[in-house]
């Protein structure tokens, strides 16, 4: 755990320098990083993508990130979504109460209904990639759906946006 913090933490530092690119976007958080990354904006990024573009921010511990890359929540496709990767790169995370409080409260692996939700997100992923619209915009993507559920546009969900757009997908809430 400590060497993932010093890895993240050392990642943090890069960000905040205000000098690093990534696929020639300048980048100075976790979410700039993320958009860097995904070139194609899909909205979420292999394994592969993210270890091979983290090298852009030349590490001194570039052999930890494969490890810092598998220890990242995967989306029902075996991607990694921003919220994920943004979690990830959160240096409370590897703070010592924060390992603890994670320790105590389940994860999604091992939540009761952890099929059900994936089950869930499979479908609306399914909906996703046959090209909808809301509000007027084609939505095919996960980050094109968060964008057109984000009516206020803060770059954040409260539940009554989530529940309206899962209701105009057709998913029932």
């Amino acid at each position: 755990m400590a060497e993932l913090k010093a890895l993240v933490d050392e990642i943090n530092a890069a960000l905040k320098s205000g000098s690093k690119e990534v696929n020639d976007f300048a980048v100075q958080d976790a979410r700039t990083l993320f958009e860097a990354i995904d070139v194609d904006e899909a909205g979420a990024l292999r394994s592969k993508e993210i270890i091979d573009d983290l090298k852009q921010l030349d590490l001194s511990a570039a052999e930890l990130v494969p490890k810092l890359v598998s220890s990242i929540e995967p989306n029902a496709d075996g991607l990694i979504e921003m919220a994920a990767f943004v979690a990830a790169l959160d240096p409370k995370k590897y703070s010592a109460s924060a390992a603890a409080a994670s320790s105590a409260s389940p994860s999604l692996a091992k939540h009761p209904r952890k099929e059900e939700m994936r089950a869930v997100v499979v479908a609306i992923n399914s909906k996703l990639k046959q090209g909808v619209k809301l509000s007027g915009v084609k939505v095919s993507n996960a980050k094109s759906f968060f964008n057109a559920m984000d009516v206020d546009k803060t770059k954040s969900l409260t539940s009554a946006e989530i529940s309206k757009g899962l209701q105009r997908l057709g998913c029932p809430v």
